[in-house]
């Protein structure tokens, strides 16, 4: 998996919300990587693609509604990949 991966490179091995929140499924992905990377923006989206250098970002699903509910919302649109340095 593409976000194992990215988080393994980087010395993570295990993560943990601040709040007491259950997560399900991969929305959360885009965001801890964008954060990562020091990029403070709200984002749902998958990581499709990792390669130690480029990062392809997938939709979820629900985006039209997240949008909605989300003012200013980052999603795969906006930034469809990420070219990073290590």
């Amino acid at each position: 998996m593409s976000i194992v991966d990215f988080l393994s490179d980087r010395g993570v091995r295990y993560a943990s919300l601040q709040r007491d929140n259950t997560v399900e499924g991969r929305s959360w992905e885009m965001a801890a990587v964008l954060s990562m990377c020091n990029i403070k923006r709200i984002a749902s989206g998958t990581v499709n693609f990792y390669d130690g250098k480029i990062i392809r970002f997938g939709a979820v699903p629900g985006l039209q509604i997240k949008a909605k509910l989300v003012e200013n919302l980052i999603t795969n649109n906006e930034i469809p990949m990420l070219s990073i340095s290590q």
